[in-house]
């Protein structure tokens, strides 16, 4: 990725993230993964990224056990509500979703979440508080998450930790 100065001079990073596909112009290493997407994971490139990074490492031996599902309903994921407080059940009655819930492939538990933030919608206000919700109703939850933002990098190896801790949890 070249990043241009005040200066008009550029200065090419050594750090590819797999959300430089956001851009016009992004590294030949990650053409293969351009080739990956599906327009029917989302109508969000950032998402389709995900969805088709997660395909490739649930492929793994390490990880098989483990499946997603894309834009899951919170209200479809928490039944007993009581342990959270009134806003956050008000919260989870509503159209709200998780971009990623991952599961176990046997029984279907609930296993984690991926959450997506681009960098221009995730500094709302109100989207700060939506993302500040969920993240406590998961964490009183002690359902594992990650936030991959767009202006970050390291995904793979961010899903992987989560993926870890969540493999961890079940042996």
């Amino acid at each position: 990725m070249e990043y241009y100065t005040e200066a008009s001079l550029y200065h090419e990073s050594q750090v590819i993230s797999v959300f430089d596909l956001l851009y016009k112009e992004f590294s030949e290493v990650l053409v293969q993964r351009e080739n990956k997407l599906r327009e029917s994971d989302s109508k969000y490139k950032s998402e389709r990224i995900i969805a088709s990074l997660l395909r490739d490492i649930l492929k793994e031996e390490a990880y098989k056990k483990i499946e997603f599902r894309r834009e899951y309903r919170l209200k479809d994921l928490f039944n007993d509500t009581s342990h959270l407080n009134q806003e956050e059940q008000k919260f989870v009655k509503t159209v709200a979703r998780f971009d990623f819930l991952l599961y176990y492939k046997m029984g279907n538990e609930p296993a984690g979440v991926i959450e997506v933030d681009g960098t221009a919608y995730h500094y709302s206000n109100d989207q700060k508080r939506r993302d500040q919700l969920k993240d406590s109703i998961l964490k009183k939850s002690g359902i594992p998450f990650t936030r991959l933002r767009t202006n970050e990098s390291g995904e793979t190896e961010k899903i992987k930790v989560l993926l870890n801790s969540i493999l961890k949890r079940i042996s």
